[in-house]
């Protein structure tokens, strides 16, 4: 797996596309692989690293009707945008009713992992440097309910003075439930569930 170069401006050693990965298949399975939209090879140009999307069905009545994610070491990163229309994230999953999601690694961008998904398995989440917030997980009307959601070993490092939150858990307009949080580890924000700097919980 690729790993973040000194700077966080790029990624070195291992398998690395360089550019923009967009996914919108039903069925999604990446393993071993990292995606660099950093500053080096990028200078003048802000947008996402990983974007994995789908969308079945109607979520207004809160299912993602189909759809199955797995991810496994999986690293992204990205610039982080000035302006929030342009909001870059290093990995973002979206729209899918089952999920496996272990070793991910987001570096920078306006949020280093965002998850849109149910019934999902997160094990081993790493966030550095977050523009906005680290880690996010959100229910809305576009990819329905967030729910049926195990995340454990989540390490953020946020980046202090720009980072907002470490971890943002929002129901934009659609429901959360049955979530289950372990082994977090927080540091470098404005706030940590609420609390200025750092979480250890």
């Amino acid at each position: 797996m690729p790993l973040p170069g000194p700077s966080l401006n790029s990624l070195i050693s291992g398998s690395i596309f360089v550019g923009e990965m967009n996914f919108s298949g039903k069925n999604i399975t990446l393993r071993n692989i990292g995606v660099d939209h950093g500053e080096t090879e990028f200078p003048s140009t802000v947008g996402n690293a990983i974007k994995i999307s789908y969308s079945a069905g109607d979520p207004s009545d809160g299912e993602n009707d189909g759809g199955n994610c797995f991810l496994e070491n999986v690293i992204g990163l990205c610039k982080v945008a000035a302006s929030p229309a342009e909001a870059s994230h290093a990995i973002l999953v979206e729209g899918y009713a089952y999920c496996d999601l272990k070793g991910l690694y987001g570096i920078r961008g306006n949020f280093n992992v965002a998850l849109k998904v149910q019934r999902a398995n997160i094990d081993g989440v790493i966030c550095v440097a977050g523009g906005t917030d680290c880690f996010i997980l959100k229910a809305d009307d576009q990819f329905g309910d967030a729910d049926y959601v195990n995340v454990n070993g989540l390490n953020i490092a946020g980046a202090l003075g720009d980072t907002q939150n470490l971890i943002r858990i929002e129901a934009f307009s659609n429901q959360m439930e049955r979530m289950n949080f372990s082994n977090l580890v927080g540091i470098g924000c404005t706030t940590a569930f609420g609390n200025p700097g750092r979480f250890s919980q």
